[in-house]
């Protein structure tokens, strides 16, 4: 079975509302799309990036540490990933300019899901432990 991107107790959790949130964005696709107003809420956003990780695993799937096939297997490939993906967000953000009618901000949304599909991956690939703030 492959590896999901979040434990599969949280997966199970929210089963039931990505089925319910399936179906509300069913009966509003037309109206978000005539819209074109992004789905924010927190849950929306995590299946995006979680998403984004899959798609670039499929990409750059990951086998050992420190192998080329995916830089996120080493502590310095990760940052240089998210280095890149947040300099490709901040190239955009420098361009965004409504009154000029450089509306940049569904560019600058899919490279900060790309920082946070990678942060996620460098998490995973370099088997980085739970944080804990008194140690």
């Amino acid at each position: 079975m492959k590896e999901k991107w979040f434990p599969d107790e949280l997966a199970r959790a929210y089963e039931p509302m990505l089925e319910v949130k399936t179906e509300l964005e069913r009966a509003d696709n037309i109206k978000r799309s005539e819209m074109q107003m992004p789905n924010n809420n927190l849950m929306s956003l995590l299946v995006e990036v979680g998403a984004e990780l899959e798609r670039a695993e499929k990409i750059h799937p990951a086998h050992v540490q420190g192998s080329a096939a995916s830089p996120t297997t080493t502590p310095h490939g990760g940052y240089a990933v998210i280095l890149e993906e947040l300099e490709e967000f901040w190239e955009q953000a420098k361009l965004f300019n409504l009154p000029k009618n450089r509306d940049t901000r569904p560019s600058m949304r899919k490279e900060l899901i790309q920082v946070a599909a990678m942060a996620l991956r460098t998490i995973r690939d370099c088997e980085l432990p739970n944080y804990e703030e008194n140690v």
